[in-house]
């Protein structure tokens, strides 16, 4: 059955007729046969009333659940918001919000610069009542941002609550782009300055993979050189994936030519190599540690196999593997493992359950280890997280992004400012 034949399988079994996808699938060998059988008689025989929808979701979970950890289905209410995560922009008002316990209110935690929330004198601590008419407590958070969101120039209405007053503002959406690429600080004016202070060393983080993720990075790379910098470190510690293809665009302005990454499929195999003329003055370190995974990775590999790169932290993830988007008929889509990739050097970084514990993951160099326990790892990766959200808020002061006693970008300095041969 090839991958095409499974897209359509699924679509049919999430539809609720289920009874149809015995009709499209009957002669197909694996697995569409044997659980089309089913869906039949459930559809002609089960004597309890059941709902259609909730039995086809549990269906296909169950399925996907048996092939691997990244295989999934993303529900109807939540396709709209993870196609907008991957695109890097989407229509808004420039609000962030928390995630509310039960019986808790929305209320806003801050507002974006420059952005219509702000420019409505919206700000942190308001609570949200209302959106367009529509009450917000109890809302599931998926729900409550596709209510906020929307086409750039269509118009939303929000009741807030403060100091026991209500008022309501009119907004209009304007599209917002997710940056993914910061630099050391943040200037008011939200420009990024990358050159570490009494260094001649750049900095450069990327916390995920989107389609304008490459182009980003190559205005940061022309910034940092502008401003001096002589090495450069790039930080994946908060960095767990995305666009593959985003990964590969930014590895080719980085090497001179070869292999970037192998995607080896069901039927075929496809080898990405770089364009000869990359970047290749500026000596870097890449910052990994176990939030690391899947693109990031791929990145990470290359530039280590190449030796382009030294790798600075602790072993990464370890995902090998590559998903593809299916969108069903009836709302959502599949998220599906369709290949796993190797890095130039020929292996696989996968790690497994059960396996070989020296294997899968990348690895920092020789003596660019950097030992901290999990927990310590962790807070690192939320203060770096904090911290980059905080750029894009409102400010009158220049922002650190990066935490004043980082032991891991404490390795790579000292180890770009060492003199090198060859």
């Amino acid at each position: 059955m090839t991958t095409m034949t499974t897209g359509v399988w699924i679509r049919a079994i999430a539809v609720g007729g289920l009874a149809l996808a015995m009709a499209a699938c009957a002669t197909t060998p694996g697995v569409a046969p044997r659980v089309a059988e089913v869906a039949a008689l459930i559809d002609r025989h089960h004597g309890i009333d059941h709902a259609s929808d909730a039995v086809a979701a549990a269906a296909c979970d169950a399925m996907l659940a048996a092939l691997d950890p990244y295989s999934v289905r993303i529900p109807p209410a939540e396709w709209a918001s993870y196609l907008e995560s991957i695109e890097g922009h989407f229509g808004g008002i420039g609000l962030r919000v928390n995630e509310p316990r039960a019986g808790e209110p929305y209320v806003v935690r801050s507002v974006l610069a420059e952005m219509p929330a702000a420019a409505a004198g919206i700000v942190g601590g308001e609570r949200l009542v209302a959106v367009d008419g529509r009450l917000c407590d109890g809302v599931p958070l998926a729900e409550f941002l596709r209510w906020l969101r929307g086409e750039p120039g269509s118009k939303v209405a929000i009741d807030l609550l403060a100091a026991g007053a209500m008022r309501r503002v009119e907004l209009v959406r304007m599209r917002i782009e997710a940056p993914t690429v910061f630099g050391a600080v943040c200037e008011p004016d939200r420009r990024m300055r990358h050159r570490l202070p009494g260094t001649a060393v750049g900095y450069v983080r990327i916390t995920s993979f989107t389609e304008p993720t490459a182009a980003e990075f190559a205005r940061a790379l022309a910034a940092a050189r502008g401003e001096g910098c002589r090495a450069l470190i790039v930080d994946l510690r908060t960095n767990g994936g995305g666009l593959a293809a985003s990964a590969i665009a930014l590895a080719d302005q980085l090497l001179d030519g070869g292999e970037v990454v192998r995607f080896v499929g069901r039927d075929d195999e496809k080898r990405h190599v770089a364009t000869p003329g990359g970047e290749l003055e500026l000596p870097l370190a890449l910052l990994v540690g176990p939030q690391t995974a899947s693109a990031a990775e791929v990145l990470a590999a290359a530039l280590q196999d190449h030796r382009r790169a030294v790798v600075v932290g602790a072993r990464s993830f370890g995902k090998g593997s590559a998903q593809r988007l299916f969108p069903l008929q009836h709302g959502g889509g599949l998220k599906l493992t369709v290949e796993r990739w190797l890095r130039p050097s020929g292996g696989s970084i996968e790690r497994r359950a059960g396996g070989d514990a020296e294997r899968g993951g990348i690895w920092p160099d020789g003596g660019l280890a950097v030992e901290l326990s999990p927990a310590e790892w962790e807070s690192a990766v939320a203060e770096l997280e904090a911290l980059a959200d905080a750029a894009e808020e409102l400010a009158t002061e220049p922002r650190p992004l990066l935490p004043a006693d980082d032991p891991v970008v404490a390795r790579a300095i000292a180890w770009l400012s060492l003199p090198k041969s060859g």
